[in-house]
Protein backbone atom coordinates (compact mmCIF):
# COMPACT_ATOMS: atom_id res chain seq x y z
CA UNK A 1 0.00 0.00 0.00
CA UNK A 2 3.07 2.28 0.04
CA UNK A 3 2.65 5.57 1.84
CA UNK A 4 -0.96 4.78 2.78
CA UNK A 5 0.20 2.77 5.80
CA UNK A 6 1.34 5.85 7.70
CA UNK A 7 -1.78 7.94 7.23
CA UNK A 8 -3.98 5.99 9.66
CA UNK A 9 -5.39 8.52 12.11
CA UNK A 10 -6.47 12.12 12.46
CA UNK A 11 -3.16 12.79 14.20
CA UNK A 12 -1.42 11.91 10.97
CA UNK A 13 -3.64 14.24 9.04
CA UNK A 14 -2.87 17.93 9.12
CA UNK A 15 -0.71 17.71 12.24
CA UNK A 16 1.96 15.67 10.46
CA UNK A 17 1.64 17.54 7.21
CA UNK A 18 2.26 21.06 8.42
CA UNK A 19 5.49 22.99 8.96
CA UNK A 20 5.59 22.79 12.76
CA UNK A 21 6.27 19.96 15.17
CA UNK A 22 2.83 18.86 16.39
CA UNK A 23 4.17 17.97 19.82
CA UNK A 24 5.56 21.41 20.68
CA UNK A 25 3.91 23.80 18.24
CA UNK A 26 7.36 25.25 17.60
CA UNK A 27 9.34 25.56 14.41
CA UNK A 28 11.07 22.23 13.72
CA UNK A 29 14.84 22.22 13.11
CA UNK A 30 15.68 21.34 9.50
CA UNK A 31 17.85 18.40 10.53
CA UNK A 32 14.80 16.69 12.02
CA UNK A 33 13.12 16.34 8.64
CA UNK A 34 13.76 12.60 8.35
CA UNK A 35 15.51 10.04 10.55
CA UNK A 36 19.21 9.93 9.74
CA UNK A 37 19.96 6.50 11.17
CA UNK A 38 20.75 3.75 8.72
CA UNK A 39 20.08 0.99 11.22
CA UNK A 40 17.42 -1.52 10.11
CA UNK A 41 13.93 -0.67 11.30
CA UNK A 42 11.62 -3.21 12.89
CA UNK A 43 10.56 -5.85 10.39
CA UNK A 44 7.06 -6.37 11.75
CA UNK A 45 4.16 -4.09 10.90
CA UNK A 46 0.40 -4.57 10.79
CA UNK A 47 -1.43 -4.87 7.53
CA UNK A 48 -2.10 -1.55 5.86
CA UNK A 49 -5.48 0.02 6.39
CA UNK A 50 -7.19 1.51 3.40
CA UNK A 51 -7.44 5.29 3.55
CA UNK A 52 -9.11 7.28 0.80
CA UNK A 53 -6.59 9.16 -1.27
CA UNK A 54 -7.00 12.77 -2.38
CA UNK A 55 -8.96 12.53 -5.65
CA UNK A 56 -6.81 13.66 -8.56
CA UNK A 57 -9.73 15.57 -10.18
CA UNK A 58 -10.03 17.62 -6.96
CA UNK A 59 -6.32 18.39 -7.10
CA UNK A 60 -6.54 19.57 -10.70
CA UNK A 61 -9.64 21.63 -9.91
CA UNK A 62 -7.83 23.41 -7.05
CA UNK A 63 -4.89 24.23 -9.34
CA UNK A 64 -7.29 25.61 -11.98
CA UNK A 65 -8.98 27.82 -9.37
CA UNK A 66 -5.60 28.92 -8.00
CA UNK A 67 -4.49 30.06 -11.47
CA UNK A 68 -7.85 31.72 -12.19
CA UNK A 69 -7.76 33.66 -8.91
CA UNK A 70 -4.39 35.17 -9.82
CA UNK A 71 -5.45 36.14 -13.32
CA UNK A 72 -8.66 37.70 -11.96
CA UNK A 73 -6.88 39.53 -9.13
CA UNK A 74 -9.05 37.79 -6.48
CA UNK A 75 -6.84 37.62 -3.39
CA UNK A 76 -9.46 36.03 -1.12
CA UNK A 77 -10.06 33.17 -3.54
CA UNK A 78 -6.29 32.75 -3.91
CA UNK A 79 -5.76 32.66 -0.12
CA UNK A 80 -8.45 29.99 0.24
CA UNK A 81 -6.24 27.62 -1.77
CA UNK A 82 -3.63 27.43 1.02
CA UNK A 83 -3.47 25.14 4.05
CA UNK A 84 -3.30 26.58 7.55
CA UNK A 85 0.29 25.36 7.86
CA UNK A 86 2.25 26.40 4.81
CA UNK A 87 5.74 27.21 3.53
CA UNK A 88 6.46 29.11 0.31
CA UNK A 89 9.77 29.44 -1.55
CA UNK A 90 9.80 32.39 -3.92
CA UNK A 91 12.47 32.88 -6.58
CA UNK A 92 12.73 35.82 -8.94
CA UNK A 93 15.86 35.60 -11.03
CA UNK A 94 18.75 35.69 -8.51
CA UNK A 95 16.56 36.42 -5.49
CA UNK A 96 15.21 33.74 -3.13
CA UNK A 97 12.77 34.21 -0.25
CA UNK A 98 11.16 31.80 2.25
CA UNK A 99 7.77 32.56 3.83
CA UNK A 100 5.26 31.11 6.25
CA UNK A 101 1.56 31.43 5.38
CA UNK A 102 0.99 34.89 6.86
CA UNK A 103 4.09 36.47 5.33
CA UNK A 104 3.43 34.73 2.00
CA UNK A 105 -0.02 36.29 1.75
CA UNK A 106 1.35 39.68 2.81
CA UNK A 107 3.87 39.45 -0.03
CA UNK A 108 1.16 38.33 -2.46
CA UNK A 109 -1.09 41.20 -1.43
CA UNK A 110 1.45 43.59 -2.96
CA UNK A 111 1.58 41.39 -6.06
CA UNK A 112 -2.22 41.46 -6.42
CA UNK A 113 -2.18 45.26 -6.39
CA UNK A 114 -1.43 45.28 -10.14
CA UNK A 115 -2.60 43.10 -13.04
CA UNK A 116 -0.69 39.91 -13.76
CA UNK A 117 -0.95 36.97 -16.10
CA UNK A 118 -0.17 33.42 -14.93
CA UNK A 119 0.03 30.53 -17.39
CA UNK A 120 0.97 26.91 -16.68
CA UNK A 121 1.81 23.97 -18.93
CA UNK A 122 2.95 20.34 -18.65
CA UNK A 123 0.92 19.76 -15.47
CA UNK A 124 1.68 16.48 -13.71
CA UNK A 125 -0.05 15.14 -10.58
CA UNK A 126 1.27 12.38 -8.31
CA UNK A 127 -1.06 11.28 -5.48
CA UNK A 128 0.16 9.11 -2.63
CA UNK A 129 -2.53 8.75 0.00
CA UNK A 130 -3.28 12.10 1.58
CA UNK A 131 -0.39 13.88 -0.13
CA UNK A 132 -0.36 15.11 -3.74
CA UNK A 133 2.66 16.57 -5.53
CA UNK A 134 1.91 18.81 -8.52
CA UNK A 135 4.58 20.01 -10.95
CA UNK A 136 4.29 22.29 -13.98
CA UNK A 137 6.07 25.03 -15.88
CA UNK A 138 4.83 28.48 -14.90
CA UNK A 139 5.09 31.73 -16.84
CA UNK A 140 4.36 34.85 -14.79
CA UNK A 141 3.99 38.21 -16.51
CA UNK A 142 3.24 41.75 -15.36
CA UNK A 143 3.76 45.12 -16.99
CA UNK A 144 7.39 45.28 -15.83
CA UNK A 145 8.45 41.68 -15.12
CA UNK A 146 8.36 38.25 -16.74
CA UNK A 147 9.83 34.95 -15.66
CA UNK A 148 9.38 31.28 -16.46
CA UNK A 149 10.39 28.08 -14.67
CA UNK A 150 9.31 24.84 -13.05
CA UNK A 151 7.06 25.08 -10.00
CA UNK A 152 6.10 22.44 -7.45
CA UNK A 153 3.08 22.36 -5.14
CA UNK A 154 2.60 19.91 -2.27
CA UNK A 155 -1.09 19.49 -1.37
CA UNK A 156 -2.68 18.00 1.75
CA UNK A 157 -6.30 17.46 2.68
CA UNK A 158 -7.88 20.10 4.91
CA UNK A 159 -11.53 20.94 5.54
CA UNK A 160 -12.73 18.28 3.14
CA UNK A 161 -10.58 19.20 0.15
CA UNK A 162 -7.00 19.66 -1.06
CA UNK A 163 -5.03 22.70 0.07
CA UNK A 164 -1.50 23.86 -0.78
CA UNK A 165 0.92 23.10 2.09
CA UNK A 166 4.12 23.94 0.21
CA UNK A 167 4.88 25.96 -2.92
CA UNK A 168 8.27 26.42 -4.54
CA UNK A 169 9.45 28.06 -7.72
CA UNK A 170 12.27 25.61 -8.40
CA UNK A 171 14.03 27.88 -10.87
CA UNK A 172 13.25 31.39 -12.10
CA UNK A 173 14.56 32.35 -15.52
CA UNK A 174 13.97 35.98 -16.41
CA UNK A 175 12.73 36.56 -19.96
CA UNK A 176 12.75 32.79 -20.54
CA UNK A 177 16.46 32.59 -21.40
CA UNK A 178 17.35 29.04 -22.44
CA UNK A 179 20.43 26.94 -21.78
CA UNK A 180 22.13 24.34 -23.96
CA UNK A 181 23.15 20.70 -23.82
CA UNK A 182 25.78 19.31 -21.49
CA UNK A 183 29.00 17.76 -22.85
CA UNK A 184 28.76 14.13 -24.04
CA UNK A 185 28.99 11.37 -21.44
CA UNK A 186 32.54 10.46 -22.49
CA UNK A 187 33.59 13.92 -21.26
CA UNK A 188 31.25 14.56 -18.33
CA UNK A 189 29.17 12.46 -15.95
CA UNK A 190 27.95 14.00 -12.71
CA UNK A 191 28.78 11.90 -9.65
CA UNK A 192 26.06 11.49 -7.03
CA UNK A 193 26.54 9.78 -3.70
CA UNK A 194 23.58 7.47 -3.18
CA UNK A 195 25.02 5.24 -0.50
CA UNK A 196 28.08 4.81 -2.75
CA UNK A 197 29.29 6.90 -5.71
CA UNK A 198 27.27 6.59 -8.93
CA UNK A 199 27.65 8.31 -12.30
CA UNK A 200 24.58 9.93 -13.84
CA UNK A 201 24.00 8.63 -17.37
CA UNK A 202 20.56 10.11 -18.09
CA UNK A 203 18.45 12.73 -16.32
CA UNK A 204 14.98 11.57 -17.44
CA UNK A 205 14.74 7.77 -17.44
CA UNK A 206 11.72 5.92 -18.81
CA UNK A 207 9.68 3.84 -16.34
CA UNK A 208 10.35 0.70 -18.38
CA UNK A 209 14.12 0.98 -17.93
CA UNK A 210 14.03 -0.61 -14.44
CA UNK A 211 12.01 -3.22 -12.58
CA UNK A 212 12.04 -5.43 -9.50
CA UNK A 213 12.40 -4.81 -5.80
CA UNK A 214 13.13 -1.29 -4.60
CA UNK A 215 16.36 -1.07 -2.58
CA UNK A 216 17.04 1.61 0.03
CA UNK A 217 20.49 3.05 -0.73
CA UNK A 218 20.59 6.12 1.52
CA UNK A 219 18.53 7.06 4.58
CA UNK A 220 20.04 10.53 5.02
CA UNK A 221 18.69 13.52 3.09
CA UNK A 222 18.26 13.37 0.23
CA UNK A 223 17.07 9.79 0.56
CA UNK A 224 17.88 7.47 -2.34
CA UNK A 225 16.30 4.23 -3.52
CA UNK A 226 16.90 2.17 -6.65
CA UNK A 227 15.63 -0.51 -8.98
CA UNK A 228 17.92 -2.54 -11.24
CA UNK A 229 17.89 -1.79 -14.95
CA UNK A 230 16.18 -4.04 -17.48
CA UNK A 231 18.94 -4.51 -20.05
CA UNK A 232 16.58 -5.32 -22.92
CA UNK A 233 14.63 -2.07 -22.38
CA UNK A 234 17.62 0.29 -22.44
CA UNK A 235 18.81 2.40 -25.37
CA UNK A 236 21.95 0.72 -26.70
CA UNK A 237 24.19 3.71 -25.99
CA UNK A 238 23.24 3.61 -22.30
CA UNK A 239 23.45 -0.16 -21.89
CA UNK A 240 26.97 -0.05 -23.32
CA UNK A 241 28.23 1.78 -20.22
CA UNK A 242 27.96 -1.35 -18.07
CA UNK A 243 31.54 -2.58 -17.66
CA UNK A 244 33.25 0.59 -18.93
CA UNK A 245 36.09 2.15 -17.02
CA UNK A 246 35.95 5.77 -15.84
CA UNK A 247 38.12 8.35 -14.10
CA UNK A 248 36.68 10.38 -11.21
CA UNK A 249 37.76 13.95 -10.53
CA UNK A 250 37.53 16.15 -7.46
CA UNK A 251 38.05 19.88 -7.23
CA UNK A 252 41.82 19.67 -7.75
CA UNK A 253 42.12 16.77 -10.19
CA UNK A 254 41.78 13.00 -10.55
CA UNK A 255 40.89 11.13 -7.35
CA UNK A 256 40.34 7.53 -8.49
CA UNK A 257 39.52 5.12 -11.31
CA UNK A 258 36.57 2.74 -11.30
CA UNK A 259 34.45 0.41 -13.41
CA UNK A 260 30.72 0.85 -14.01
CA UNK A 261 29.23 -2.33 -12.52
CA UNK A 262 25.45 -2.35 -12.58
CA UNK A 263 22.96 0.02 -14.13
CA UNK A 264 19.97 1.30 -12.15
CA UNK A 265 17.25 3.86 -11.90
CA UNK A 266 17.75 5.84 -8.69
CA UNK A 267 15.09 8.08 -7.18
CA UNK A 268 16.07 10.74 -4.65
CA UNK A 269 13.91 12.98 -2.46
CA UNK A 270 13.80 14.87 0.83
CA UNK A 271 10.37 13.84 2.17
CA UNK A 272 8.04 15.80 4.41
CA UNK A 273 9.07 15.43 8.05
CA UNK A 274 5.65 13.92 8.84
CA UNK A 275 6.60 10.95 6.71
CA UNK A 276 9.77 10.43 8.74
CA UNK A 277 7.78 10.64 11.99
CA UNK A 278 5.38 7.98 10.73
CA UNK A 279 8.22 5.69 9.64
CA UNK A 280 9.72 5.98 13.15
CA UNK A 281 6.44 5.07 14.83
CA UNK A 282 6.05 8.43 16.54
CA UNK A 283 2.28 8.41 16.02
CA UNK A 284 1.54 5.13 17.78
CA UNK A 285 1.94 2.62 14.97
CA UNK A 286 4.87 0.19 14.79
CA UNK A 287 7.90 1.52 12.93
CA UNK A 288 8.02 0.90 9.20
CA UNK A 289 10.20 -1.85 7.81
CA UNK A 290 13.16 -1.06 5.59
CA UNK A 291 11.22 -2.36 2.61
CA UNK A 292 8.19 -0.20 3.40
CA UNK A 293 10.45 2.85 3.68
CA UNK A 294 12.07 2.01 0.35
CA UNK A 295 8.73 1.53 -1.42
CA UNK A 296 7.31 4.72 0.06
CA UNK A 297 10.39 6.71 -0.96
CA UNK A 298 10.18 5.42 -4.54
CA UNK A 299 6.57 6.59 -4.70
CA UNK A 300 7.19 9.95 -3.03
CA UNK A 301 10.18 10.83 -5.22
CA UNK A 302 8.31 10.02 -8.43
CA UNK A 303 9.64 10.67 -11.90
CA UNK A 304 10.79 14.15 -10.79
CA UNK A 305 13.47 12.57 -8.59
CA UNK A 306 14.53 9.82 -11.02
CA UNK A 307 17.97 9.37 -12.62
CA UNK A 308 19.50 6.60 -14.69
CA UNK A 309 22.89 5.82 -13.15
CA UNK A 310 25.81 3.45 -13.11
CA UNK A 311 27.07 2.04 -9.82
CA UNK A 312 30.85 2.17 -9.49
CA UNK A 313 33.35 -0.50 -8.50
CA UNK A 314 36.42 1.52 -7.42
CA UNK A 315 39.95 0.34 -8.06
CA UNK A 316 41.04 1.81 -4.73
CA UNK A 317 40.33 4.58 -2.24
CA UNK A 318 39.38 8.15 -3.09
CA UNK A 319 36.19 7.77 -5.11
CA UNK A 320 34.13 9.21 -2.25
CA UNK A 321 35.73 12.59 -3.15
CA UNK A 322 34.57 12.39 -6.77
CA UNK A 323 32.48 15.24 -8.18
CA UNK A 324 32.41 14.29 -11.86
CA UNK A 325 33.68 11.53 -14.11
CA UNK A 326 34.57 10.85 -17.73
CA UNK A 327 35.54 7.80 -19.78
CA UNK A 328 38.96 6.44 -18.82
CA UNK A 329 40.13 6.64 -22.44
CA UNK A 330 39.06 10.29 -22.85
CA UNK A 331 41.75 13.01 -22.69
CA UNK A 332 42.28 14.64 -19.33
CA UNK A 333 40.33 17.88 -18.84
CA UNK A 334 41.93 21.24 -18.06
CA UNK A 335 41.36 21.51 -14.30
CA UNK A 336 41.08 24.88 -12.55
CA UNK A 337 42.09 24.12 -8.97
CA UNK A 338 40.40 26.10 -6.15
CA UNK A 339 41.95 28.21 -3.41
CA UNK A 340 40.30 30.73 -1.04
CA UNK A 341 41.00 34.41 -1.63
CA UNK A 342 42.03 36.69 1.21
CA UNK A 343 43.07 40.30 1.70
CA UNK A 344 42.97 42.74 -1.20
CA UNK A 345 42.10 40.01 -3.73
CA UNK A 346 39.04 39.11 -1.69
CA UNK A 347 37.97 42.76 -1.41
CA UNK A 348 38.33 43.17 -5.18
CA UNK A 349 36.06 40.17 -5.73
CA UNK A 350 33.44 41.57 -3.33
CA UNK A 351 33.53 44.90 -5.15
CA UNK A 352 32.90 43.03 -8.40
CA UNK A 353 29.90 41.29 -6.81
CA UNK A 354 28.53 44.60 -5.53
CA UNK A 355 28.79 46.00 -9.07
CA UNK A 356 26.27 43.46 -10.37
CA UNK A 357 22.72 44.83 -10.84
CA UNK A 358 21.43 41.66 -9.19
CA UNK A 359 23.33 42.57 -6.01
CA UNK A 360 21.73 46.02 -5.99
CA UNK A 361 18.28 44.42 -6.18
CA UNK A 362 18.93 42.32 -3.09
CA UNK A 363 20.48 45.29 -1.25
CA UNK A 364 17.35 47.36 -1.86
CA UNK A 365 15.19 44.51 -0.61
CA UNK A 366 17.41 44.13 2.48
CA UNK A 367 16.98 47.80 3.34
CA UNK A 368 13.19 47.39 3.38
CA UNK A 369 13.27 44.98 6.35
CA UNK A 370 13.07 46.17 9.96
CA UNK A 371 15.80 45.26 12.43
CA UNK A 372 18.63 45.11 9.90
CA UNK A 373 21.96 46.93 10.07
CA UNK A 374 21.63 50.07 7.99
CA UNK A 375 24.40 50.93 5.54
CA UNK A 376 25.77 47.38 5.75
CA UNK A 377 26.07 44.89 2.91
CA UNK A 378 23.20 42.42 2.89
CA UNK A 379 25.62 39.49 2.64
CA UNK A 380 26.98 40.31 6.13
CA UNK A 381 23.54 40.16 7.76
CA UNK A 382 23.54 38.33 11.11
CA UNK A 383 27.25 37.47 10.89
CA UNK A 384 27.21 35.89 7.42
CA UNK A 385 30.40 35.91 5.35
CA UNK A 386 30.67 35.22 1.58
CA UNK A 387 32.84 32.38 0.27
CA UNK A 388 35.38 33.85 -2.19
CA UNK A 389 37.38 31.41 -4.31
CA UNK A 390 39.89 31.51 -7.17
CA UNK A 391 39.81 28.55 -9.60
CA UNK A 392 43.12 28.68 -11.51
CA UNK A 393 44.77 26.64 -14.28
CA UNK A 394 48.36 25.87 -13.30
CA UNK A 395 49.72 25.95 -16.85
CA UNK A 396 48.20 29.14 -18.25
CA UNK A 397 47.52 31.30 -15.19
CA UNK A 398 43.96 31.78 -16.41
CA UNK A 399 41.50 31.90 -13.51
CA UNK A 400 37.87 32.22 -12.57
CA UNK A 401 37.01 34.07 -9.34
CA UNK A 402 33.72 33.15 -7.67
CA UNK A 403 31.81 34.74 -4.82
CA UNK A 404 28.96 32.91 -3.12
CA UNK A 405 26.89 35.01 -0.71
CA UNK A 406 24.03 33.76 1.45
CA UNK A 407 22.45 35.47 4.47
CA UNK A 408 19.26 35.39 6.52
CA UNK A 409 16.70 32.70 7.29
CA UNK A 410 13.60 33.73 5.34
CA UNK A 411 10.26 32.56 6.75
CA UNK A 412 9.06 36.16 6.70
CA UNK A 413 12.46 37.63 7.60
CA UNK A 414 15.20 38.66 5.21
CA UNK A 415 16.90 36.03 3.07
CA UNK A 416 19.32 36.69 0.22
CA UNK A 417 21.41 34.38 -1.95
CA UNK A 418 23.65 35.22 -4.90
CA UNK A 419 26.81 34.16 -6.65
CA UNK A 420 29.12 35.85 -9.08
CA UNK A 421 31.78 34.39 -11.38
CA UNK A 422 34.47 36.62 -12.91
CA UNK A 423 37.24 36.02 -15.42
CA UNK A 424 40.75 36.87 -14.22
CA UNK A 425 44.27 36.55 -15.67
CA UNK A 426 47.74 36.33 -14.18
CA UNK A 427 48.66 39.75 -15.58
CA UNK A 428 45.57 41.79 -14.66
CA UNK A 429 43.57 42.52 -11.53
CA UNK A 430 40.47 43.38 -13.56
CA UNK A 431 37.52 41.05 -13.02
CA UNK A 432 35.03 40.68 -15.86
CA UNK A 433 31.63 39.03 -15.25
CA UNK A 434 31.44 35.48 -16.61
CA UNK A 435 27.73 35.23 -15.75
CA UNK A 436 24.65 37.30 -16.55
CA UNK A 437 25.07 40.40 -14.32
CA UNK A 438 21.30 40.93 -14.08
CA UNK A 439 20.43 37.31 -13.24
CA UNK A 440 23.52 35.31 -12.22
CA UNK A 441 21.62 32.81 -10.06
CA UNK A 442 22.75 31.39 -6.73
CA UNK A 443 25.08 28.45 -7.30
CA UNK A 444 27.64 26.78 -5.05
CA UNK A 445 30.81 26.15 -7.10
CA UNK A 446 32.47 22.81 -6.33
CA UNK A 447 34.91 22.32 -9.22
CA UNK A 448 35.91 24.08 -12.44
CA UNK A 449 37.27 22.65 -15.70
CA UNK A 450 37.30 23.10 -19.44
CA UNK A 451 35.54 19.81 -20.11
CA UNK A 452 35.46 19.81 -23.92
CA UNK A 453 38.61 21.79 -24.78
CA UNK A 454 36.79 24.75 -26.31
CA UNK A 455 38.30 27.35 -23.97
CA UNK A 456 35.07 27.81 -21.97
CA UNK A 457 35.12 27.03 -18.25
CA UNK A 458 32.37 24.80 -16.82
CA UNK A 459 31.50 24.88 -13.12
CA UNK A 460 30.33 21.74 -11.31
CA UNK A 461 27.67 22.67 -8.73
CA UNK A 462 25.64 20.41 -6.43
CA UNK A 463 23.44 18.32 -8.74
CA UNK A 464 24.35 20.28 -11.86
CA UNK A 465 26.73 21.91 -14.32
CA UNK A 466 27.00 25.60 -15.31
CA UNK A 467 28.91 26.94 -18.32
CA UNK A 468 30.40 30.42 -17.87
CA UNK A 469 31.00 32.94 -20.61
CA UNK A 470 31.56 36.61 -21.43
CA UNK A 471 28.78 38.29 -19.45
CA UNK A 472 26.50 35.25 -19.68
CA UNK A 473 26.13 31.71 -18.39
CA UNK A 474 24.10 28.59 -19.14
CA UNK A 475 22.71 25.93 -16.83
CA UNK A 476 23.65 22.79 -18.75
CA UNK A 477 22.55 20.13 -16.31
CA UNK A 478 20.31 20.21 -13.23
CA UNK A 479 19.14 17.09 -11.38
CA UNK A 480 18.31 18.63 -7.99
CA UNK A 481 16.10 16.11 -6.15
CA UNK A 482 12.60 17.12 -5.00
CA UNK A 483 12.42 18.79 -1.59
CA UNK A 484 9.04 18.20 0.05
CA UNK A 485 9.86 19.23 3.63
CA UNK A 486 9.25 22.49 5.49
CA UNK A 487 12.09 24.85 6.32
CA UNK A 488 10.04 27.20 8.52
Amino acid sequence: MGLLRWIVSAALGLASLGCEDERTGEARPEQAAAPASSAPAAETAPASRAVAAIPEPAVRDLVDRWVAAQNAGELDAYAASYASRFEGIKRAGPRTYRFDRASWLDDRRRMFARPMEVAIRDLEVSVTGKVAVVTFEQTWTSATFRDVGPKQLVLVEEEGGPRIAREEMLQSTLDARAGSDAPPLDLFMLVIHAGTPHVVLHGHPEETWAAGTVTLLRREEPMAVARDAVASALPAELGAWDGRRVRLFGASGEVCTATVRGLRVVRRVTPHFGVGQAWSGEHGDPPATQQQIADDTWSIAGAEGALFVGALQPDGAGCERGLFARAADAPLPAIYAPAPLEGQAREAALRALRALPAHAQIQRDYASYPDVTRNAAWYEHDGASPAVMRFAHAGTGRALVTVRARAGNGCGDFFGELWGAFEATATSTALRPAVDPDSPGAFEPLAAADLDGDGTIEIVVPDGLVRTGAGAHQVLFDVTPPFLDCGC
